[in-house]
């Protein structure tokens, strides 16, 4: 269910359960918290910048 991954602070998850292929067409599933994991990367690069300089 998609709210058990709220405030994960990854920027996706994959779901192999729900991977599937049909001829050319292939489906994959990826859960994410929109928000948090883009406030997660913006701390992350916040943090590369300061470790820079």
């Amino acid at each position: 269910v998609s709210h058990d991954f709220n405030h994960n602070p990854l920027s996706s998850i994959f779901d192999a359960n729900h991977t599937k292929v049909s001829g050319k067409l292939l489906k994959v599933l990826s859960w994410y918290d929109n928000e948090w994991a883009f406030s997660n990367r913006m701390l992350d690069n916040c943090l590369a910048l300061h470790n820079a300089e």
